[in-house]
C-alpha cells in the first residue's frame, strides 16, 4: 500500500490537502478558548484571568498587571502590593493540564500542558513573565502538535504579550510531516477600574505550512485572525464578570461571543464559580463551573453544537504561589 501511494503523487497531494483542510478550521476553533474556563464562558479566550491559560488564549494576561489588590478580578496574581524589594524575584505560577473530547470523538481529543514563571523588580510598577506549553491532538493517522513559547510585560494600566509557536503536522504512512513557525501578539489596556479593552493578532505575517526536509512550495496557510474583547466586573450580591469578544478571520464568518461568570462562593481563598456563554455561527451554548483554591483549581465545561453534539473539557491547575 505504501509503495502504491509513493508512486502516485496526486494521491499524496490530495491526502495532505484534505488533512490540512481538517486541521486548519479545528486549529482556529481550539485557539478560541483552550481550557474549561474559556469554554464555559462561550469559548472566549481574551481576558484570561489565569496566566497558565493565557499562554494559549491571551498573551496579554501571561503576567497580569500589578496592583492586583485594587482589582478583585485579578485573583490569580498572588503577588502582594507591599513587596517592594529592588532585586528581581522569580515565582513559579504552576502547571496546567487539559483534556478535551470534541463532539465525543476520541480521534479529536485535545491534550495540553503549560507552565509560567514571573519576575518583577518593582511589584508596583512593572513585571515580566515567560511561559512554555505543549499541545497535541489526533492519533496515529493524523496528529497536530504545537510547542509554544511566550513572553509578556505588564504595568498597572497596560500589558503586552508575544509568543512564537512551532506547528508540526504528521501523517500515517511514509508522508513527510508539515512544519511552520508562527508569531502572535496581544495587548490589554485599562479603560477604567474593573474595565479592560483587549486585542490580539494571531499568526502575524501569515505563516505557511511546508514539508519538512524539503524545499517544496507551501502546502497551506495557517489561519490569521484579529480579535478584540471588552472585559468588566460588577460587585453585586455575587461578583459578576462579563466578556464580549469579536473575531475576524480570512475565509471564515466573523465570530461574536458572550460570556458571564458568577462567583457563588469566595471565602478563605476558596472560590466556586459558575459560567455560561453563547457563540454565533452556529449558535452554540456553553456552560461550566470551577473550584479554585490557592495552589490548585479544577474546572469543567461543555458546549453543545446544534449538529455535531457536545464537547466536554476538563482541566487541572496545580502548584504556584
Amino acid at each position: 500500500m505504501k509503495k502504491y501511494l509513493a508512486h502516485r503523487p496526486w494521491i499524496r497531494v490530495l491526502t495532505i490537502t484534505f488533512l490540512c483542510a481538517f486541521y486548519i478550521p479545528n486549529h482556529a476553533m481550539a485557539q478560541s478558548g483552550l481550557g474549561a474556563a474559556s469554554v464555559g464562558r462561550g469559548g472566549i479566550s481574551l481576558g484570561s484571568l489565569d496566566p497558565l491559560w493565557a499562554l494559549w488564549n491571551d498573551l496579554s494576561g501571561l503576567k497580569l498587571p500589578p496592583n492586583a489588590a485594587s482589582d478583585s478580578l485579578l485573583t490569580h496574581d498572588r503577588e502582594s502590593s507591599t513587596r517592594t524589594k529592588p532585586q528581581e524575584q522569580w515565582r513559579w505560577q504552576g502547571l496546567a493540564l487539559m483534556v478535551q473530547r470534541s463532539y465525543g470523538l476520541a480521534e479529536l481529543d485535545e491534550r495540553l500542558m503549560s507552565t509560567v514563571w514571573v519576575t518583577s523588580a518593582d511589584s508596583n510598577q512593572s513585571s515580566k513573565a515567560w511561559g512554555i506549553g505543549v499541545y497535541d491532538t489526533g492519533d496515529a493517522l493524523f496528529r497536530a502538535s504545537r510547542l509554544r513559547l511566550g513572553w509578556a510585560k505588564s504595568t498597572p494600566n497596560w500589558s503586552l504579550g508575544l509568543a512564537t509557536e512551532l506547528h508540526i503536522l504528521s501523517f500515517g504512512g511514509s508522508y513527510a510531516p508539515l512544519v511552520s513557525i508562527s508569531v502572535d501578539v496581544a495587548a490589554r489596556y485599562r479603560l477604567f477600574k474593573h474595565h479592560w479593552l483587549i486585542t490580539s493578532v494571531e499568526n502575524v505575517g501569515a505563516s505557511k505550512l511546508r514539508e519538512a526536509q524539503s524545499s517544496y512550495s507551501p502546502v497551506a496557510s495557517l489561519p490569521s485572525r484579529i480579535r478584540i474583547a471588552w472585559y468588566s466586573e460588577y460587585a453585586l450580591r455575587y461578583p459578576i464578570r462579563q466578556w464580549v469578544e469579536a473575531s475576524w478571520e480570512v475565509s471564515y464568518e466573523p465570530q461574536l461571543r458572550y460570556g458571564v461568570e458568577w462567583a457563588l462562593l469566595q471565602a478563605q481563598e476558596l472560590r466556586l464559580s459558575l459560567r455560561a456563554g453563547m457563540a454565533n455561527s452556529p449558535l452554540t451554548p456553553h456552560v461550566g463551573f470551577g473550584l479554585e483554591r490557592r495552589g490548585w483549581s479544577v474546572q469543567m465545561a461543555m458546549n453543545v453544537h446544534p449538529i455535531l453534539g457536545w464537547s466536554p473539557v476538563m482541566d487541572l491547575r496545580i502548584g504556584g504561589s
